[in-house]
């Protein structure tokens, strides 16, 4: 699940960004309050997953964990330390992957709009920068869900190795 934190993160962040954080809803798998963005990137990253069979890996990694750790057999070492740290580095580089076209197209919008309002003092910028914003915003986020799988199934092949290698077992 800390992958698709990670895009929801991403999506949170976009949605700061572009004003959309106003309308939040409360979701009850994180229990506090999302943006509709993110609950969308989490849809469709779900849906990914499901649709490169994510859930079977997942249930073969967890049989596998059988064969590598014996019940009651597991003793926490630092094995487990570095397993969560690279797993967790993996869901933020995914946030990055994910959000960062959109937070730096927002980024280079809100520096344009700057010059504007420099260069035309006279053009309200509260009634022209809001819609142009969310505008860009969600025409940027739109193409980054486009290509959305190619990051997910890096991203759970990555999380797939971190496992296989912190369980002590041979990477595929």
């Amino acid at each position: 699940s800390l992958i698709f934190i990670g895009v929801q993160v991403a999506a949170q962040l976009v949605s700061q960004q572009a004003g959309l954080a106003l309308g939040e809803i409360f979701n009850p798998l994180l229990e506090a309050s999302t943006t509709e963005l993110s609950q969308l990137y989490f849809i469709v990253s779900m849906g990914v997953f499901l649709a490169v069979d994510g859930h079977h890996a997942l249930v073969r990694a967890l049989m596998d964990s059988f064969s590598a750790i014996p019940l009651l057999g597991f003793t926490p070492d630092g094995r487990l330390i570095d397993l969560l740290i690279g797993v967790i580095g993996s869901s933020f580089a995914i946030a990055l992957r994910v959000g960062g076209p959109v937070m730096l197209a927002l980024m280079l919008g809100f520096v344009t709009l700057g010059f504007i309002s420099r260069t035309v003092p006279q053009l309200n910028l509260l009634t022209v920068g809001f819609p142009v914003k969310l505008a860009m915003a969600l025409f940027l986020a739109a193409m980054t869900m486009i290509s959305l799988e190619p990051v997910l199934i890096d991203g759970l092949n990555g999380v797939m190795d971190e496992l296989r290698e912190g369980l002590g077992m041979a990477v595929n």
